[in-house]
């Protein structure tokens, strides 16, 4: 069975054996300028360096990812739930969400039927899958009832999907 202590040792083996890799003349469509090629002196040195470009390529794929209005508008529609659920203020979430949804969505029936899911609810929500799990257990009567905070939960669904493109 191979450990990951073991990996590191050969890595570190391999590391500290193995030679620098062959310098190659960089093609003169390449070249920028008079200084020489810059070339590794290790091969620690070359797997560092390489091992950062893929650093800075992950962070930057995170960043991308994480500053989308799709996912802007997937955690206000979470925050929006929420706050409703955890019987706090929900005006600033409710601002987000109607300035993104005002078409879709009623700021009158939406308060009112949170003020109603509220008063129904008997529970404690840590996260969205607690919320998800209330809205499951409700009748066809009650989810008629509350159809704009359904709204609200098929949105946030939507949003989730990943090819779900909400802001074109």
């Amino acid at each position: 069975m191979i450990t990951s202590l073991t990996c590191i040792k050969k890595l570190t083996v391999y590391l500290l054996t193995s030679s620098a890799t062959r310098r190659r003349k960089t093609p003169k469509r390449f070249e920028q300028g008079e200084s020489p090629p810059d070339y590794d002196s290790t091969p620690k040195d070359m797997y560092r360096r390489k091992y950062y470009e893929a650093l800075d390529l992950l962070l930057q794929a995170m960043d991308t990812r994480f500053d989308q209005p799709e996912y802007r508008a997937y955690c206000c529609l979470q925050n929006l739930l929420l706050q409703v659920f955890k019987k706090k203020d929900y005006s600033e979430e409710m601002k987000k969400v109607l300035e993104i949804y005002g078409d879709d969505l009623s700021e009158a029936n939406l308060a009112d039927q949170f003020r109603t899911l509220v008063a129904n609810f008997s529970g404690e929500v840590s996260d969205i899958m607690d919320v998800i799990k209330y809205f499951r257990n409700l009748s066809p009567a009650e989810k008629q009832l509350m159809y704009q905070v359904i709204i609200v939960k098929i949105l946030l669904y939507s949003l989730h999907s990943c090819t779900a493109k909400y802001f074109q």
